[in-house]
């Protein structure tokens, strides 16, 4: 069956996210093709595919984009390194731009709508006292992953102001689902090793994390939403939770039992503070809440 949204192209459609999106599409007979660095992992063969290489100011978009109507956006590098320079590592190259240069290409080619996953990395890492992240916040990225995610946003709504191309930028938090990614993966690492994990006692933290489920349909949405148009969102569940709720939540999403230990939380901070894993006990130990207000009023209410 045909869908009514035009035709869509999805980049990163081989990614945790973007395999998600995929299964989520055909469910519901929605038609997409892909744009894809290595072609070999497709497992929906009959959609319509392109090998494009690697994602840089170089690659060449130009069959992918023809005729498409709807680009959603998921390629990217991870990474997690302190800021030091553009020159460190490629992640610029793929995640900023790359994007750009899609951009462009995809507004040359007419595309009406870009829809881009960005991260709430952007905002920062740490929210306090009770404060929340919100789109109007100055950016405040801590390492290369949420720098080179806000330079793309700046790159896509310049193109966007030039053009006239419509643009969604979506900054989700912590993403839930089976074979996720980060600092999950490592806490599934840990438990695919027989190994403990030390969380458990982390109770009086918050944490806003979002399924995979929630941003497929989020995504769904974004393809025929009038309010979402030309808008940073920040998205989340509707509950915000604790580090060990959010473990136990990761185990019985991917059917696993685990062997979870209640550590004190000073211990643990020491811990990860003398091995210099601030990386880790921003993530696990402290708070990340982000203000749902813009999302419902664009989303659960459309």
């Amino acid at each position: 069956m045909d869908n009514n949204f035009g035709k869509i192209l999805i980049t990163g459609g081989t990614g945790f996210v973007g395999k998600s999106l995929q299964n989520f599409f055909l469910e519901r007979n929605i038609n997409y093709s892909l744009a894809l660095r290595n072609t070999d992992s497709v497992f929906n063969k009959n959609s319509e595919i392109h090998g494009i290489g690697d994602i840089n100011l170089e690659t060449d978009w130009s069959e992918a984009l023809e005729e498409v109507d709807i680009v959603i956006h998921l390629a990217g590098q991870a990474h997690f390194k302190k800021i030091k320079s553009k020159k460190h590592s490629n992640i610029f190259d793929v995640n900023t731009d790359g994007t750009i240069s899609l951009a462009k290409k995809a507004a040359e080619k007419g595309v009406k709508r870009f829809i881009f996953l960005s991260s709430i990395k952007v905002n920062g890492e740490v929210t306090l006292n009770g404060n929340c992240f919100r789109s109007s916040d100055e950016p405040a990225p801590k390492d290369a992953y949420g720098e080179s995610k806000r330079l793309a946003e700046e790159g896509l709504i310049k193109v966007s102001r030039e053009t006239g191309m419509n643009f969604i930028i979506l900054r989700p938090p912590l993403i839930l689902g089976k074979n996720a990614k980060g600092n999950l993966g490592l806490i599934e690492l840990l438990n695919f090793l027989r190994l403990p994990i030390p969380f458990g006692g982390i109770n009086s933290n918050v944490r806003s994390y979002i399924t995979t489920d929630l941003l497929n349909k989020i995504l769904l949405q974004c393809i025929s939403s009038e309010k979402a148009l030309n808008r940073v969102i920040l998205i989340r569940e509707k509950s915000m939770i604790s580090t060990s709720e959010l473990i136990k939540l990761v185990f019985s999403e991917n059917r696993r039992k685990s062997s979870i230990l209640k550590i004190n939380e000073r211990v643990l901070r020491n811990f990860l503070r003398l091995f210099k894993l601030k990386n880790f006990e921003n993530k696990l130990l402290n708070n990340l809440e982000i203000d749902d207000s813009e999302m419902n009023h664009i989303f659960r209410e459309s």
